[in-house]
């Protein structure tokens, strides 16, 4: 139970335990022997009517548990005394352990596992994790590295003394203050793999950060490890012996802790099974690859075994060779996808096992790593080239995120030309006499400003038999209006509609407003609302936020007013995008208080605020120079799970250095390469600028040292030379 249910606030978790508890004790009060569902197996594949083949992972329908089978009634009796402990830590704010739970009780409880069955069967119940119940793990995770941080104002400094294991902290809700330095994580499956790394300095050499879970990672191991991908957003790599076991604890890592099929003494049953399994089969076939590669050798390879060249092998040439490798050739956008989608490989001589599943293959298997192939090029010409090839393959071309990455790309690079090419050479193909296939092209050619190409597309389609709807016709609309040919969106919205016999729907009216906001007549945007009604549609909340940002934003402050009362009036709900365009609004006109409140009010609507939000807030505080309170609320970004935009530090950074205030100006820099954000070289140069000015240059020469040295945002900044 790994937090794959829903996770209930604990007020509403107190409750559901209450009226559990209430229904046990109105059946003995009138006689009735009480009934307790208990599902069999809970795991990663929640529905059982899904296609995949996990059989022994679904649920295997229920347990009722009742007083009328006597071994049945020691179990209701432990699972309440369980419960009652729970509901007391859920109330006091308290966690403990089920080793803790055991000792509260030894005499009731006989046996460990009595606890842990009970606790089972909650989380079952109750259908939430452990942790929701307030019992914790054990910690068993260690960690050393580049990396500092607090738990319940307690220090771990591991920057001090960058090969000294700490042990991750237990209770992962209260750390905070993460501070790094760190390029990479990386995750060691084995205790002795982790003291080899740390008696050979790795870490002194490999600016990383190290963690083991001591084999099978505990729920704190996996929950830290998770709080540091979402705050330092780096890539993650896993080192694990390439055997069976190694591959369950990589997939522990990335999806959690499951039902394991039955233990056996032949390592080729548990490959066979974890083969079985659907997430790899739908999220992880490399993994797939690999396991049926081992399984056709029939030999297994474990870390240890590196030792044979060296006792120090693993830690200066194999892992350092590993991870220059991996850095060599992502480009800087398939890095950020690795940071964000906590991309796992494994460790131990996967070249070699790779090699010999490719030689293998057949044409069609091996698609992880034809997209590679496109995504991995740095160089504009052979992206082309590999991409083109790649679209010879049908289900390549119906990867939406690689065309439109490789897309933005070649436009990056000013190569429209190449864009071009690619998508031009999708006539080959009988996708093109697909509407949908067709509207993504022409969206694809607007995205990159290439109009006239989206246009062609869209005219040529008779020729190819695709008849045109109001899918693409708002597909072109929207080539139209994000190429900036703002004149041209009025005239084809009222001449095509016509000719080709289609009816605009909501979806085209919007994008026609977007494109009169960008032509600035905002009057007849508004206008178009009523139109909207009279064709019998009816305005949505896309149409009055475009609407919102265009006044707000614009300095039409009332005229965003009397659209968010038509919003009200009308019963569109807003969402975030509807109350960020006003909190700016409100921002711009100084409206502090006004802007608490508006805040408050989407937190009481069940609205979750995102970086923007707090932007606004911050811009608002600093129009009004109260510092304090727009540093307060920075503070608050990371802790509702956002990072930081450069638009943040640019309304901060210069307010802060106006009022004087040079030493939090200097700590916001060096958090700012700590944590890898993004900030304008303008406005480092300003804090560098006033540091000097105000006598503080060793301060400025270490803000400009960081801005050379890192790694992910160059910039070079200027000191006046010494007087």
């Amino acid at each position: 139970m790994e937090g794959k249910f829903p996770i209930s606030e604990t007020t509403n978790l107190l409750q559901r335990i209450k009226d559990f508890t209430q229904s046990i004790v109105e059946d003995l009060a009138e006689g009735r022997s009480p009934k307790i569902p208990i599902n069999r197996f809970r795991n990663y594949c929640m529905n059982p009517e899904a296609d995949c083949l996990c059989s022994s992972d679904t649920p295997k329908g229920q347990e009722i548990l009742t007083l009328k089978r006597e071994p049945q009634t020691y179990r209701i009796d432990m699972l309440l005394r369980v419960l009652l402990i729970v509901q007391q830590l859920l109330q006091e704010n308290r966690h403990a352990s089920k080793r803790d739970i055991y000792y509260m009780h030894p005499s009731a409880f006989k046996a460990q596992s009595i606890v842990d069955r009970a606790v089972g069967d909650i989380c079952i119940l109750f259908q939430c994790s452990r942790y929701n119940l307030n019992v914790v793990s054990v910690g068993n995770g260690l960690v050393m590295g580049w990396l500092k941080f607090r738990e319940a104002g307690r220090k771990f400094d591991c920057l001090n003394s960058l090969n000294t294991a700490y042990p991750v902290p237990v209770l992962v809700e209260e750390v905070e203050d993460i501070v790094s330095l760190a390029e990479y994580i990386l995750v060691v499956e084995k205790e002795t793999v982790f003291q080899r790394l740390a008696n050979d300095m790795f870490c002194k050499t490999n600016r990383c950060i190290v963690i083991t879970g001591r084999g099978y990672p505990d729920v704190s191991t996996r929950r830290f490890l998770r709080l540091l991908m979402e705050k330092l957003h780096l890539p993650v790599h896993c080192l694990v012996d390439c055997d069976p076991y190694g591959f369950e604890i990589l997939a522990t890592y990335r999806f959690g802790s499951m039902c394991l099929l039955p233990l056996t003494e032949e390592d080729k049953k548990r490959t066979e099974a974890m083969l079985l399994r659907c997430y790899l089969k739908r999220e992880m076939p490399q993994w797939r690859l690999e396991l049926e590669t081992m399984l056709k050798r029939g030999v297994k390879f474990e870390i240890e075994a590196l030792s044979v060249h060296s006792l120090s092998f693993l830690s200066e040439v194999y892992i350092p060779s590993k991870i220059r490798r991996e850095l060599k050739t992502m480009s800087s956008l398939s890095r950020c996808l690795l940071r964000g989608n906590f991309s796992l490989s494994t460790g131990t001589n996967r070249r070699f096992f790779s090699a010999v599943t490719a030689a293998a293959a057949t044409p069609s298997s091996p698609r992880p790593s034809l997209i590679s192939l496109v995504n991995d090029e740095r160089d504009p010409k052979f992206i082309t080239e590999k991409f083109k090839k790649a679209c010879q393959a049908e289900w390549f071309r119906k990867n939406i995120a690689v065309y439109e990455k490789t897309v933005r790309r070649l436009a990056a690079a000013k190569k429209f030309e190449w864009v071009e090419e690619i998508l031009e050479e999708q006539n080959k193909y009988p996708n093109m006499s697909k509407e949908g296939f067709v509207a993504r092209i022409i969206n694809l050619y607007g995205r990159v400003g290439m109009f006239e190409n989206a246009q062609k597309v869209f005219d040529e389609m008779s020729e190819r038999n695709c008849k045109r709807t109001v899918l693409s016709f708002n597909a072109l609309l929207n080539a139209c209006v994000n190429s900036k040919k703002f004149d041209l969106v009025e005239s084809i919205f009222k001449e095509l509609p016509g000719k080709l016999s289609i009816e605009p729907d909501v979806a085209s009216y919007n994008t026609l407003i977007k494109g009169l906001c960008g032509k600035g007549s905002f009057t007849e945007a508004v206008a178009l609302i009523d139109e909207i009604e009279n064709k019998g549609l009816k305005p949505d909340h896309i149409t009055f936020n475009i609407l919102l940002h265009e006044s707000y934003t614009k300095g039409k402050f009332e005229e965003g007013e009397k659209i968010w009362a038509r919003m009200v009036e009308k019963n569109v709900k807003q969402d975030i995008r509807s109350y960020n365009a006003r909190l700016l609004g409100l921002a711009m006109e100084t409206k502090s208080e006004e802007m608490v409140s508006l805040f408050d009010e989407l937190k009481v609507n069940g609205i979750k605020p995102d970086v923007f939000t707090f932007t606004a807030m911050i811009k608002g505080f600093v129009g009004e120079g109260r510092l304090d309170e727009a540093i307060t609320w920075y503070k608050e970004i990371e802790k509702n799970g956002c990072r930081p935009m450069k638009f943040v530090f640019n309304s901060l950074l210069p307010a802060i250095c106006k009022a004087g205030d040079l030493e939090s100006a200097y700590e916001l820099c060096k958090e700012i390469f700590a944590k890898r954000l993004l900030v304008d070289e303008a406005v480092l140069q300003e804090v560098v600028d006033a540091l000097v000015k105000g006598s503080k240059r060793d301060e400025a020469e270490e803000i400009v040292e960081l801005a050379k040295t890192n790694d992910y945002l160059q910039c070079k900044l200027r000191i006046s030379p010494k007087e």
